[in-house]
């Protein structure tokens, strides 16, 4: 009975996550260079500090990796961002199609290293 707990944990924090998250698909054409604009993400924080929260990325089978993000809306009450690829070129016209885990996690300062899983999401780049 007792390996079943923190399965039964993990499942009701999953259940009870406070985000609502919207992930469109960036209008640009992913490239063979790096920096392309990769998708946008619309939350409402809930009441959790947006500044802590951090967006990473990778495709199945391969490092997770931290993105930039630059925030297109003023407003506190909804959180919105467009992130890009780094500089070295991670996804690009081979990665159309498949499927990519989209972390949304809180940042643990002054690092800026995830300190904890928000959300999952996937993001299936279309052009």
């Amino acid at each position: 009975m007792r390996p079943l707990l923190p399965l039964l944990l993990v499942a009701t924090v999953s259940a009870c996550s406070p985000f609502k998250s919207v992930l469109a698909d960036a209008p640009d054409v992913l490239t063979a260079g790096g920096e392309d604009p990769l998708f946008t993400i619309t939350l409402d924080p809930g009441g959790f500090n947006a500044d802590l929260i951090g967006v990473a990325a990778n495709l199945p089978n391969e490092t997770q990796t931290i993105l930039s993000c630059v925030g297109t809306e003023p407003s506190p009450a909804v959180w919105v961002e467009t992130c890009f690829e780094p500089r070295t070129n991670l996804f690009d016209e081979t990665t159309i199609g498949k499927p990519v885990r989209v972390e949304l996690f809180a940042e643990r300062w002054p690092s800026r290293r995830p300190d904890f899983t928000l959300e999952f999401l996937t993001w299936v780049p279309q052009n």
